[in-house]
């Protein structure tokens, strides 16, 4: 029998993983950082700059939030 520790540890890895990572599985049903904060990121065509700098700085804090988890 396996430990809820590594259990969750190992649910953890995958999750972190897949959020740096992003598979075409999790692209295709919407789960990335840009499509999960779009009401906050705006419209890329209408102000392209504040788009792209909101969008690296939410990849930077939820990919530097990662390891709170363990």
């Amino acid at each position: 029998m396996t430990s809820p520790e590594l259990s969750f540890t190992l649910a953890y890895v995958t999750f972190a993983i897949c959020i740096i990572f992003t598979p075409d599985e999790f692209r295709s049903a919407g789960l990335t950082v840009q499509n999960v904060f779009s009401s906050w990121l705006g419209s890329e065509d209408v102000d392209f700059l504040r788009y792209h700098l909101r969008r690296i700085s939410v990849t930077i804090l939820v990919q530097s939030a990662l390891p709170l988890g363990q």
